[in-house]
């Protein structure tokens, strides 16, 4: 029942950027002609995306909600999220469907591909020196370092095989995968801490070869010691979903924000459509996209709960980081925006947490 609705918004962005089959294009006609009154509002609402799909370089990007970093740098709120298989032709579509922010890693064996996001930003011209770092048309790229490589000569290296993989001469955003390691995420003994490796992030910063710092799985006690840092953290990057709100975190940052604004932080939410339930914690389906209560709102606006969803969160001021291999839903979740929650839905899900 979600799929369709899904398709259906993401039709005018799919035809007008050119990446539907004929196969594809035609199947789409049939999913709309069965429900022809359901899809009409929707194509109306998503036809001023479609228009700057291609031609004027602007993209759907334009219309998702944005954040400006503590270096000036504003960056939509909705980016693509590249673990789970996500290799160069669906980091291409995403480009192609107007995505300007691809989160990436080094490590290989979480399921990520750097080369293939930095194959695909080089041959879309997407770089950050190849629009001479005009926000909005290069595509903000951000890796992050396995949790192996803690350390200050180990972060320097890692951050020269991103540059390398990457295909550029600085990098937008390195973060630390994890603060530390655990048993069976390291293959080796790092050579020193989060904070050594800090001191190479913060290095890095000054030189001009990296733009933008953070890390992963930040609790009260580890914002506490970055927040003493040199350079704080600009981005952190946390599970976050409907029912894992973090709530205590995010309230902390936004307090932080409006305090100090000339070192605000970006709070990203990753796994923000369900999926660590469903991978990580035991549960059979994932409760996100199954929960009456966000399947019931998304049919009240005859859309898909993962649009729901990211609507909600970049409401909330969370930058989210859906991974897709599938260019409908890629199109689709960029297209999140051609509705709005009331405030009484946008309540309905906060009260979710927990």
């Amino acid at each position: 029942a979600t799929i369709l609705p899904y398709s259906i918004s993401a039709l005018p962005l799919l035809i007008k950027s050119k990446m539907l089959t004929h196969a594809q294009f035609l199947l789409l006609i049939f999913a709309v002609s069965q429900s022809p009154l359901a899809c009409y509002s929707k194509l109306q609402s998503s036809s001023t995306i479609a228009s700057n799909a291609d031609g004027n370089d602007e993209g759907a990007a334009s219309q998702v909600p944005t954040f400006t970093l503590a270096n000036g740098i504003t960056v939509p709120l909705v980016g693509l999220g590249s673990a789970s298989g996500v290799a160069y032709p669906h980091v291409q579509s995403a480009i192609e469907a107007g995505y300007r922010y691809v989160d990436t890693a080094q490590s290989h064996s979480w399921g990520y591909r750097e080369e293939d996001v930095g194959r695909a930003v080089h041959d879309a011209r997407r770089r950050y020196e190849d629009r001479n770092g005009d926000a909005g048309e290069y595509v903000y790229v951000q890796t992050k370092i396995h949790p192996e490589d803690l350390g200050y000569h180990s972060t320097q290296n890692a951050i020269q095989i991103s540059l390398e993989r990457l295909q550029v001469t600085s990098l937008d955003s390195v973060l630390l995968h994890k603060p530390h390691c655990w048993e069976g995420a390291c293959s080796r003994e790092p050579e020193g801490t989060w904070h050594d490796s800090w001191v190479a992030l913060e290095e890095a910063v000054d030189s001009g070869l990296v733009r933008s710092i953070g890390i992963c799985d930040v609790d009260n006690r580890l914002l506490d010691q970055l927040l003493q840092k040199r350079i704080g953290p600009m981005v952190i990057q946390n599970w976050f979903d409907p029912f894992h709100q973090d709530a205590d975190l995010r309230r902390r940052i936004e307090r932080h924000n409006e305090e100090h604004p000339q070192s605000r932080i970006l709070y990203q939410g990753y796994s923000s459509l369900g999926t660590q339930w469903f991978h990580f914690k035991g549960y059979d389906e994932n409760p996100v996209l199954n929960h009456p209560a966000l399947q019931s709102i998304a049919r009240g606006h005859r859309t898909s709960v993962p649009q729901v969803v990211i609507h909600w969160a970049t409401r909330r001021g969370v930058m989210v980081l859906p991974a897709s291999r599938n260019l409908s839903h890629q199109a689709g979740n960029l297209n999140s925006f051609s509705f709005t929650l009331s405030n009484e839905e946008m309540k309905q899900i906060d009260d979710l947490d927990g």
